[in-house]
C-alpha cells in the first residue's frame, strides 16, 4: 500500500504529550461524506501503526520522487523521497 503523504503539523493544546505524528508517512482514505466536503477535511490512515484521524488538508504534504542515477547506466529512476 502506497503512503503518498507526510503529516506536517505538530502536536497543540491538551494532546501536546500524546499525539505527536509530525513527519509520519500517511494517506488518504476518504474524503468525509457530504456535500461540502467537511472544510478541507480528509480521513488519513498513518503507515506505521494504521491509526485513522480525521484531519485537515493543510496538514499534508505530498512526497516528490528525487531522481537518482541507476547503477546500470546513466537513466534516471525514482528511489528515494523528499518534502515538497
Amino acid at each position: 500500500m502506497d503512503y503518498p503523504y507526510i503529516y506536517s503539523w505538530g502536536p497543540r493544546g491538551h494532546l501536546a504529550g500524546a499525539m505527536n505524528r509530525k513527519g509520519q508517512r500517511c494517506r488518504i482514505v476518504a474524503p468525509p461524506p457530504g456535500k461540502k466536503a467537511g472544510m478541507n477535511s480528509a480521513l488519513i490512515e498513518f503507515a506505521e501503526d494504521k491509526f485513522l484521524a480525521l484531519i485537515s488538508r493543510n496538514a499534508l504534504r505530498r512526497l516528490k520522487p528525487l531522481p537518482c542515477v541507476s547503477e546500470a547506466g546513466n537513466s534516471l529512476t525514482a528511489k528515494s523521497f523528499q518534502v515538497d
